[in-house]
């Protein structure tokens, strides 16, 4: 009995390099025969277990289905080719099979068309870029999904343009104006082609600010295809960059952490009262959450929390340290058992935001205070407590400090932020007190 099975050679350099499906035919005693064909896949689209496609990673299950049918057509092929040798008294051999495939009056047009092999192309150098690009953990995870809100572009656009592919001598200035609306509609597109999203989280519509911040990536790639002489000039260049938008940072003062400290909830779940503990913390170490959540025991050194910031370890590592204060050293104390590395019970970020919250309502949190909203730019009041999270203890330590000394870098050594970064320019207009002295000195 004649067992064909397709399998890929895997890269050694990229694991996600454009590869041919090849197919081994096992005759068993008699050995084993291949055949390369030109069916061209993702390396990492492929099961090595299921031996073929894995749907799920398709953001375009037409084209799954599509190559999934070429790869059943092009396996009976080469059964039926097997048999007409073995009839016509043919010794099948490698170089036997492979001739008589040729043969085939389909096989004169390759499977790789002109426009996938631009689209790969495209693909394969966004993939250059990002592997390239010497920046932080949390932006090598925003290229993954702008890869993936390109994939999704390209089927929104396919819906009025069926022969639209993305290409990176192709792409237009109205393509960039066109991806920029795409960025900010996508929960409705999602909404009318449900079958494009199977499998996948609701999308949601975007804020303006997170639609910036993707079209920041965007035009950094095509300039840097401009410097790398792979085009002349960006589709982005005669247009203007949206700018994020924020409000005054908010914060817990120091009394307000304490309430947040201090509240019994010996009514509550045990669960909740460690985030609680491990939220105060946060608040007196003031790390980024990317960072917070990886604390070991081994940071501990000498009575402050050391840290080097995933943000800035593979340009400018610089190691921060956080001397604990009476409440941190408490804290840590009361977790000294806590078994593993880790140095606290931590839990994943969403799931601790969500607690974050339900502690500040519990402990009457509830100072409203005036936010931008995400979506619309208007300003708009809200209790403390909705919107906590695991940032709100960053802001904390950061602006407490710089309120008490009134010294940029002395807050920014503590939480890693350049005195001259946006983000420390915002905290240094947060308190009302702070103007009530200003205008005090005056009289």
């Amino acid at each position: 009995m004649v067992n064909i099975y397709p399998f890929i050679r895997k890269s050694t350099k990229k694991n996600n390099d454009y590869v041919f499906v090849r197919f081994r035919v096992m005759l068993g005693r008699a050995g084993d025969l291949y055949y390369a064909s030109n069916i061209l896949v993702r390396s990492e689209n492929w099961d090595e277990k299921r031996r073929g496609l894995n749907p799920k990673t398709y953001a375009d299950p037409i084209e799954c289905r599509k190559i999934e049918n070429a790869i059943i057509e092009r396996k009976q092929q080469l059964l039926s080719v097997f048999e007409t040798l073995v009839k016509n008294g043919i010794k099948p051999t490698t170089t036997a099979l492979k001739e008589a495939m040729l043969n085939l009056p389909d096989h004169a047009t390759p499977v790789v068309t002109q426009e996938e092999n631009e689209r790969k192309v495209f693909f394969d150098r966004f993939d250059e870029y990002a592997q390239k690009n010497r920046v932080s953990e949390v932006r090598k995870k925003s290229y993954k999904v702008m890869r993936r809100n390109l994939e999704k572009f390209e089927q929104y656009m396919r819906c009025s343009k069926p022969n639209f592919h993305l290409s990176v001598t192709g792409f237009s200035v109205e393509n960039a104006m066109d991806f920029e609306y795409f960025l900010l509609n996508e929960h409705v597109f999602a909404k009318q082609h449900p079958e494009l999203y199977k499998g996948e989280r609701e999308a949601k519509q975007r804020s303006k600010n997170t639609t910036a911040q993707r079209i920041k990536v965007i035009r950094a790639f095509f300039n840097w295809l401009v410097r790398m002489e792979k085009i002349e000039r960006s589709p982005f260049a005669n247009i203007p960059a949206p700018s994020e938008v924020y409000g005054t940072p908010f914060y817990l003062t120091i009394n307000e952490r304490n309430q947040v400290y201090k509240y019994n909830l010996s009514r509550y779940s045990l669960k909740l009262k460690q985030q609680r503990d491990i939220f105060v913390f946060h608040c007196v170490v003031g790390c980024r959450i990317s960072d917070f959540l990886k604390l070991k025991k081994s940071n501990v050194i000498n009575g402050a929390i050391e840290y080097i910031a995933g943000k800035t370890k593979d340009g400018d590592p610089k190691t921060i340290r956080v001397p604990l204060n009476k409440i941190g050293l408490r804290i840590l104390n009361k977790y000294k058992k806590f078994e593993g590395e880790k140095l606290l019970p931590f839990i994943p970020e969403r799931k601790y935001n969500m607690a974050i919250r339900e502690v500040l309502k519990i402990a009457g949190v509830n100072r409203v205070i005036t936010i931008v909203d995400s979506k619309t730019r208007e300003a708009i009041q809200k209790p403390m407590y909705e919107v906590g999270s695991s940032h709100l203890a960053r802001r904390t330590l950061y602006a407490n400090v710089y309120k008490k000394f009134k010294d940029p870098a002395l807050a920014g050594s503590l939480t890693g932020h350049s005195p001259n970064s946006r983000a420390a320019q915002r905290y240094r207009d947060i308190d009302e007190e702070m103007k009530i002295e200003l205008v005090k000195s005056l009289e």
